[in-house]
């Protein structure tokens, strides 16, 4: 296992991260900040969408993988929401600012939209 977001955890304890992120500046600074707090967060473990394929990315990342996701500075559309906290909410965090977000996001505790 990899170094995960908890720093206060051994690395035997943590869960590897994976990160989807915006592929435009705000999302590359999540990708910064992220590999700041998660320094073996290998460039596999990091996807660049735009709208038209992260709920594919996320979903796909979700069923194939154990790993925690942590989604910075996009959302998803409310069906894939239904899908992470149906299945997979103790799994997924996602972070975002946008306005169109927090229209149905803000109802799920792994969401947090400011």
């Amino acid at each position: 296992m990899r170094i995960g977001i908890n720093s206060g955890a051994s690395p035997q304890e943590q869960p590897i991260m994976i990160l989807i992120t915006h592929n435009d500046l705000d999302g590359v600074g999540c990708e910064i900040v992220s590999r700041y707090f998660t320094p073996s967060l290998a460039e596999g473990q990091v996807h660049h969408c735009n709208y038209t394929n992260v709920d594919i990315t996320v979903l796909d990342v979700l069923k194939n993988t154990n790993d925690k996701l942590l989604i910075t500075d996009i959302s998803i559309q409310a069906a894939t929401a239904i899908t992470i906290d149906s299945h997979y909410r103790n799994r997924v965090t996602l972070y975002d600012h946008h306005k169109t977000a927090q229209e149905y996001l803000h109802v799920y505790h792994w969401a947090k939209i400011d």
